[in-house]
């Protein structure tokens, strides 16, 4: 299984740093979510349905 790593640049810890604790919080378990169990089992879990992404972002 191939390890999948979530990266946070400085501006979107900028950003995060704007929005209500709770929501930086769900945002880092998702991250450590899709880093421990991969992509693929995140999104079965209720909630982390994400979509793929498009264009120059794809893969």
């Amino acid at each position: 299984m191939r390890k999948t790593r979530v990266v946070v640049t400085r501006f979107a810890e900028k950003q995060i740093s704007k929005v209500p604790n709770y929501i930086s919080e769900a945002l880092y378990i998702w991250a450590e979510t899709v880093e421990l169990s991969g992509i693929a089992e995140a999104r079965k879990l209720k909630g982390y349905h994400d979509e793929p992404l498009k264009g120059h972002r794809k893969g």
